[in-house]
């Protein structure tokens, strides 16, 4: 067991859940909002994500199409088909919370330009493949950070959001299922490893929420940044591109994967995927975080219920 594989094993997972709606304090303000359910999502997420790993490296699963295949079986392509509609949901909720959010910060522009160009800029990192899309991604992480430093020695408001556990407990759920990939590859054959990279990448993200939750003012449609200028909305700017582009990449490669069978061109696969997301993603914001949320999360609910009950595939 060696602390560079969790620290490394351990950030996929804190990079699949810490997005757009993260860094701007929408997801907070939506679905934790106080200390108490910080506390929540980090029990439910840490300990459902436990369940899910110890079942793919129980049963040597490595991929996300071998878990749905081996758990579900019959249902397996069901269930893989209902995965990949979570992930098309979570580009179009990027691209929607990226035009959102530079609106609030720059002005209102009529046309969709900022998710237009988050499209674009995702289309040419997918074809620089994987080494391009961990630079983009850690420079998102960075940006990210830097933010909430910057936002930290700025804010005058802290106000907490009286949110419901239930739309905590829904939030921890729409996590699992976007590290599922993640876990699937990331499942050790020890138990002890598995358990330290998921409680690493928990505490990291609970901090995180922890941060947000200090510093964001949740009465603004904006809670973090909304009141930065100058340099400071200049960073912000450029970390909602990032965390945008690293987002939509991250949920397209799966999603271009699974329908390649189906569209053997890959260019025009990924054109129609980045291009179908975009237009979906101009139709805004509210009705995805009120029901694509909750669909992702009913994913994760069949998951963690079979990993819970199964001793063997069904």
């Amino acid at each position: 067991m060696k602390v560079k594989d969790i620290f490394q094993d351990g950030m996929l997972v804190v990079g699949c859940i810490v997005g757009v709606s993260f860094v701007t304090g929408k997801e907070a303000q939506a679905f934790v909002g106080n200390g108490k359910n910080i506390a929540l999502f980090a029990i439910v997420f840490a300990t459902c994500a436990i369940l899910l790993q110890r079942f793919c490296a129980k049963w040597q699963l490595h991929s996300t199409e071998q878990f749905v295949h081996f758990a579900f079986k019959k249902w397996g392509y069901v269930l893989y088909f209902l995965l990949l509609a979570c992930f098309f949901v979570c580009m179009v909720t990027t691209l929607a919370t990226v035009e959102s959010s530079m609106r609030e910060v720059v002005g209102t522009i009529h046309f969709p330009l900022w998710s237009a160009i988050v499209v674009a800029l995702s289309a040419m990192v997918l074809k620089g493949g994987l080494k391009a899309f961990k630079v983009v991604s850690t420079m998102a992480f960075v940006g990210a950070f830097l933010t909430f430093v910057l936002v930290s020695t700025n804010h005058n408001v802290q106000q907490s959001s009286d949110t419901s556990p239930i739309s905590t407990v829904l939030y921890s759920l729409f996590s699992l299922t976007m590290v599922l990939p993640v876990c699937c590859q990331t499942a050790k054959k020890s138990t002890k490893q598995n358990v330290l990279c998921i409680v690493f990448a928990t505490i990291v993200v609970a901090l995180l929420l922890w941060w947000v939750e200090r510093v964001a003012d949740f009465s603004q449609t904006l809670p973090i940044g909304g009141n930065l200028g100058g340099v400071g909305k200049v960073l912000l700017c450029v970390t909602i591109c990032l965390c945008g582009i690293s987002g939509v990449v991250a949920n397209a490669l799966p999603l271009c994967q699974g329908l390649g069978d189906i569209v053997a061109d890959k260019k025009l696969l990924t054109f129609v995927v980045l291009a179908l997301a975009w237009a979906f993603g101009c139709f805004g914001l509210d009705i995805l975080l009120k029901y694509g949320y909750l669909f992702v999360a009913g994913v994760g609910l069949v998951i963690v219920v079979r990993c819970i009950f199964a001793t063997k595939p069904c």
